[in-house]
């Protein structure tokens, strides 16, 4: 992420590997957080629509703070989440 911040789908695909990681291995969230992912994913998710939604997604996964946050600025299918109809 910090090698390509320009290129949306390195990006998007950055924020579903963190996703699935600390989903699918708790005891790594701890180091996720500690090498500075929530700044990676809250950048991902301001500069690029394509990753708002995984970015979401792992945010909220991780542990982070997504309040007040909304889930989407698009309407388009977002991966994995429900609309906020």
């Amino acid at each position: 992420m910090r090698l390509h911040p320009t290129k949306a789908s390195v990006q998007r695909a950055a924020c579903m590997l963190l996703r699935n990681l600390g989903s699918r291995s708790p005891d790594l969230r701890r180091e996720i957080a500690e090498v500075g992912a929530e700044k990676f994913l809250r950048y991902a998710r301001e500069k690029h629509e394509l990753c708002e939604d995984v970015a979401y997604a792992a945010l909220r996964d991780l542990g982070f703070e997504i309040e007040g946050m909304r889930t989407y600025k698009v309407e388009r299918p977002m991966h994995g989440m429900f609309t906020d109809d």
